[in-house]
Protein backbone atom coordinates (compact mmCIF):
# COMPACT_ATOMS: atom_id res chain seq x y z
CA UNK A 1 0.00 0.00 0.00
CA UNK A 2 0.95 3.20 -0.98
CA UNK A 3 2.55 5.56 1.83
CA UNK A 4 0.63 8.86 1.23
CA UNK A 5 -1.24 10.76 3.47
CA UNK A 6 -4.68 12.64 2.65
CA UNK A 7 -4.16 16.27 1.79
CA UNK A 8 -6.95 18.59 2.38
CA UNK A 9 -6.56 21.89 1.04
CA UNK A 10 -8.67 25.51 -0.21
CA UNK A 11 -7.83 26.69 -3.53
CA UNK A 12 -7.76 30.37 -4.33
CA UNK A 13 -11.62 30.18 -4.93
CA UNK A 14 -12.62 28.80 -1.41
CA UNK A 15 -13.37 25.37 -2.75
CA UNK A 16 -12.23 22.67 -0.83
CA UNK A 17 -10.33 20.15 -2.58
CA UNK A 18 -9.07 16.37 -1.42
CA UNK A 19 -5.98 14.81 -2.82
CA UNK A 20 -5.22 11.02 -2.27
CA UNK A 21 -4.28 8.05 -4.30
CA UNK A 22 -6.79 7.10 -6.43
CA UNK A 23 -8.19 3.48 -6.73
CA UNK A 24 -8.83 1.30 -9.48
CA UNK A 25 -12.35 1.18 -8.65
CA UNK A 26 -12.32 4.80 -9.90
CA UNK A 27 -11.24 4.26 -14.10
CA UNK A 28 -14.55 5.44 -15.37
CA UNK A 29 -14.33 8.72 -13.48
CA UNK A 30 -10.49 8.77 -14.64
CA UNK A 31 -11.19 7.61 -17.64
CA UNK A 32 -13.83 11.12 -18.24
CA UNK A 33 -11.24 13.35 -16.72
CA UNK A 34 -8.42 12.38 -19.38
CA UNK A 35 -11.16 12.92 -21.86
CA UNK A 36 -11.98 16.37 -20.46
CA UNK A 37 -8.34 17.47 -20.13
CA UNK A 38 -7.21 16.54 -23.37
CA UNK A 39 -10.36 18.17 -25.04
CA UNK A 40 -9.45 21.50 -23.40
CA UNK A 41 -5.49 22.04 -23.59
CA UNK A 42 -2.54 21.03 -26.57
CA UNK A 43 -0.44 20.67 -23.89
CA UNK A 44 -0.52 17.17 -22.74
CA UNK A 45 0.99 14.00 -24.29
CA UNK A 46 -2.05 12.56 -25.75
CA UNK A 47 -4.77 14.11 -28.16
CA UNK A 48 -8.76 12.93 -26.66
CA UNK A 49 -8.92 10.41 -29.65
CA UNK A 50 -6.35 8.86 -28.21
CA UNK A 51 -7.58 8.96 -24.49
CA UNK A 52 -6.95 5.53 -22.77
CA UNK A 53 -10.43 3.59 -22.09
CA UNK A 54 -11.97 2.93 -18.47
CA UNK A 55 -10.68 -0.69 -19.15
CA UNK A 56 -7.19 0.18 -19.76
CA UNK A 57 -6.67 2.56 -16.77
CA UNK A 58 -8.48 0.28 -14.83
CA UNK A 59 -5.65 -2.09 -15.39
CA UNK A 60 -2.96 0.61 -14.90
CA UNK A 61 -4.55 1.45 -11.69
CA UNK A 62 -4.51 -2.18 -10.52
CA UNK A 63 -0.80 -2.26 -11.24
CA UNK A 64 0.08 1.48 -9.62
CA UNK A 65 -2.03 0.11 -6.54
CA UNK A 66 0.29 -3.02 -5.91
CA UNK A 67 3.21 -0.44 -6.49
CA UNK A 68 5.58 0.71 -3.59
CA UNK A 69 6.93 4.01 -5.19
CA UNK A 70 5.06 4.68 -8.08
CA UNK A 71 2.11 7.07 -7.36
CA UNK A 72 -0.96 8.24 -8.80
CA UNK A 73 -3.12 10.89 -7.45
CA UNK A 74 -6.96 12.35 -7.86
CA UNK A 75 -8.20 15.75 -6.69
CA UNK A 76 -11.65 15.75 -6.31
CA UNK A 77 -13.99 18.77 -5.13
CA UNK A 78 -17.85 17.92 -4.50
CA UNK A 79 -17.36 14.36 -5.20
CA UNK A 80 -15.97 15.61 -8.74
CA UNK A 81 -12.15 15.02 -10.19
CA UNK A 82 -10.72 18.52 -11.10
CA UNK A 83 -6.91 17.56 -10.75
CA UNK A 84 -4.34 14.25 -11.13
CA UNK A 85 -0.69 14.25 -10.29
CA UNK A 86 1.57 10.65 -10.62
CA UNK A 87 5.04 9.86 -9.86
CA UNK A 88 6.85 7.22 -11.49
CA UNK A 89 10.41 6.33 -10.24
CA UNK A 90 12.91 4.04 -12.50
CA UNK A 91 13.73 0.93 -11.15
CA UNK A 92 17.15 0.33 -12.94
CA UNK A 93 19.80 0.56 -9.65
CA UNK A 94 21.93 3.41 -11.13
CA UNK A 95 18.29 5.31 -11.50
CA UNK A 96 16.10 4.56 -8.70
CA UNK A 97 16.87 7.90 -7.64
CA UNK A 98 15.23 9.56 -10.41
CA UNK A 99 11.25 9.88 -10.98
CA UNK A 100 9.24 11.49 -13.63
CA UNK A 101 5.98 14.05 -12.35
CA UNK A 102 3.30 14.68 -14.53
CA UNK A 103 0.33 16.99 -13.84
CA UNK A 104 -2.74 17.62 -15.53
CA UNK A 105 -5.73 20.09 -14.12
CA UNK A 106 -9.48 20.96 -15.54
CA UNK A 107 -9.11 24.21 -17.17
CA UNK A 108 -12.02 25.99 -14.52
CA UNK A 109 -9.03 25.21 -11.75
CA UNK A 110 -6.48 26.20 -13.28
CA UNK A 111 -4.77 28.91 -11.52
CA UNK A 112 -6.32 28.91 -7.87
CA UNK A 113 -3.47 26.44 -6.50
CA UNK A 114 -4.00 23.07 -7.57
CA UNK A 115 -1.08 22.46 -9.43
CA UNK A 116 1.38 23.53 -6.68
CA UNK A 117 -0.56 21.28 -3.76
CA UNK A 118 -0.08 18.50 -5.91
CA UNK A 119 2.66 19.45 -6.62
CA UNK A 120 3.83 19.57 -3.09
CA UNK A 121 2.23 16.03 -2.27
CA UNK A 122 3.94 14.44 -5.12
CA UNK A 123 7.42 16.25 -3.95
CA UNK A 124 7.30 15.14 -0.24
CA UNK A 125 6.37 11.39 -1.64
CA UNK A 126 9.59 11.04 -3.71
CA UNK A 127 11.90 12.16 -1.15
CA UNK A 128 10.18 10.21 1.57
CA UNK A 129 10.76 6.87 -1.28
CA UNK A 130 14.21 8.08 -1.68
CA UNK A 131 14.45 10.45 -5.01
CA UNK A 132 17.03 12.62 -5.40
CA UNK A 133 15.77 14.09 -9.06
CA UNK A 134 12.21 14.71 -9.86
CA UNK A 135 12.21 15.25 -13.98
CA UNK A 136 9.39 16.19 -15.93
CA UNK A 137 8.95 16.96 -19.53
CA UNK A 138 6.61 20.38 -20.82
CA UNK A 139 5.99 22.43 -23.74
CA UNK A 140 7.44 25.27 -24.03
CA UNK A 141 4.58 27.49 -25.17
CA UNK A 142 2.73 25.92 -21.74
CA UNK A 143 4.14 29.58 -19.78
CA UNK A 144 1.77 28.61 -16.94
CA UNK A 145 3.16 25.21 -16.33
CA UNK A 146 6.48 25.95 -16.54
CA UNK A 147 5.98 28.78 -13.83
CA UNK A 148 4.26 26.53 -11.67
CA UNK A 149 7.40 23.94 -12.18
CA UNK A 150 10.45 26.86 -11.12
CA UNK A 151 8.34 27.92 -8.38
CA UNK A 152 8.77 23.94 -7.43
CA UNK A 153 12.27 24.48 -7.68
CA UNK A 154 12.63 22.44 -11.52
CA UNK A 155 15.43 24.09 -13.87
CA UNK A 156 15.41 23.58 -17.32
CA UNK A 157 18.31 21.47 -18.41
CA UNK A 158 17.26 20.99 -22.26
CA UNK A 159 14.83 21.36 -25.13
CA UNK A 160 13.83 18.68 -27.91
CA UNK A 161 12.87 20.37 -31.16
CA UNK A 162 10.34 18.83 -32.86
CA UNK A 163 9.13 16.16 -29.72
Amino acid sequence: MIDFETVNVFLENKRHVTIRPVFSSEADEVAEFFKIVTEETEFLSKQSDEASSPAEIGRFLRVLERSENSLFLVAKSGGEVIGMGQVVFRNRKKSRHRATVSVAIKRKFWGLGLGTALMKGMTAFSEKNGAKQLELTVMSENRRAINLYERQGFVEVGRMPNA
